[in-house]
Parts: C-alpha cells; structure tokens; sequence
C-alpha cells in the first residue's frame, strides 16, 4: 500500500497558497494553473496516485479562490 504525504485538500492548498504568494500569483488564471502544477508534481513523484480523485482534489482546491486572494489580501 502506497502512503502519500500530501494526504489532503488542505494541505495541498496551503502548499499552493505559499508557493502563489512567493511567486507573486495574483490572479485566478494564475492560481488555477499553478493547483494543477502542484497536483502533477505530487503525481509525478507518487504522492498522488490514478487511484485517488485528483480531478475532484483539483477542483476543490480551485474552488478556493476567494480565501487564497483574502489571505493575499491580508499579506499586501
């Protein structure tokens, strides 16, 4: 059984929110194309796998849009 250690929606989202902030990301598109940057990398090195619902994780985590640009909001 593989374990993965990016285990949730949050802490995926926490990893994008930190990496779109130091990356200066500050629009949608942006953000949207990073969550899919982040969720291909912990596929490619097996954090993720075809078996878990990575389109659903994906969307969930793009979802998030409004809290991501409140927290850079609070951050500027």
């Amino acid at each position: 059984m593989t374990e993965n250690l990016a285990t949730s929606n949050q802490e995926l989202f926490e990893e994008v929110v930190e990496l779109a902030i130091a990356n200066g990301v500050a629009d949608r598109e942006a953000f949207d194309q990073l969550v899919e940057t982040v969720l291909e990398e912990h596929r490619e090195v097996g954090e993720l796998s075809a078996d878990q619902p990575i389109e659903d994780m994906e969307d969930a985590i793009k979802a998030r849009w409004d809290e991501f640009a409140a927290e850079l909001d609070k951050r500027s």
